[in-house]
C-alpha cells in the first residue's frame, strides 16, 4: 500500500472514529460538542448529529464497499440505526427544519455508494424506518462535508491514482499559470 494511501486511510479513521464509536453506542448527542455561528438560526444545533453522520458516511462509502473494513463496516450499520430508531437518544432530526433534507440526501449517497456494505445487512426493522422529513444552515456536523474528499479511498490500492508518482493538482496547475484545459469528466 502507497505512503499516500495509508495516510489518508489514517486521516479517514481519525475523523470517522469520535462520530461512529459515539453514535453506535448510542452517546453521540451527549458527546458531541455542538458549536454554530452567531446568526438568526436558533435551530441549527438540532441538525449537527445527523450533518456529521451522513456527510462522514458519504465520505467512507466506497472505501468501506471496496475493502474489508468490518469494524467500520458494522459501527456504520449500527450508525445508521441508532440515527433512525426513535427510541434511541441518538434519533436523529429527520422532520424540522429544511436541513434534513440536505443531509438525508447525504445519507443517501452512502447507501447508494455502498449498498452492499450499508444497505443490505441492515435488519428489516431499519431498512422501514423511514422518518417524516422536511426541511436553516452551519453547525459542527456540516464540518463532515469534508468527509467527501476521501472519495479516493473507494479506488483500490493499485489505482494509479495510489500508484502513480504524486503530481500538481488541477488547481495549483491553473495558478502556476499552466494550461490545464476543459475538464469534460464532469
Amino acid at each position: 500500500m502507497s505512503d499516500a494511501r495509508s495516510y489518508w486511510i489514517s486521516v479517514a479513521t481519525r475523523l470517522a472514529e469520535p462520530v461512529l464509536v459515539n453514535l453506535a453506542a448510542r452517546r453521540l448527542h451527549a458527546t458531541m460538542p455542538v458549536e454554530t455561528a452567531a446568526h438568526p438560526m436558533p435551530e441549527r444545533p438540532k441538525h449537527a448529529l445527523l450533518e456529521a453522520i451522513a456527510r462522514l458516511l458519504a465520505g467512507l462509502a466506497p472505501w468501506l464497499e471496496l475493502e474489508d473494513h468490518g469494524h467500520y463496516r458494522q459501527l456504520a450499520r449500527e450508525c445508521i440505526d441508532a440515527a433512525t430508531d426513535p427510541s434511541s437518544p441518538d434519533f436523529m432530526n429527520f422532520a424540522h427544519g429544511r436541513q434534513p433534507l440536505v443531509d438525508t440526501a447525504f445519507l443517501a449517497q452512502a447507501l447508494l455508494r455502498a449498498p452492499r456494505q450499508l444497505w443490505e445487512p441492515l435488519d428489516a426493522r431499519v431498512k422501514g424506518n423511514q422518518p417524516e422529513m422536511a426541511d436553516s444552515y452551519i453547525s459542527t456536523g456540516s464540518l463532515y462535508l469534508c468527509a467527501t474528499g476521501l472519495l479516493p479511498l473507494g479506488l483500490p490500492a493499485n489505482d494509479p491514482f495510489w500508484s502513480a508518482p504524486a503530481a500538481d493538482w488541477t488547481a495549483k496547475k491553473a495558478w502556476a499559470g499552466i494550461d490545464v484545459g476543459a475538464d469534460h469528466a464532469l
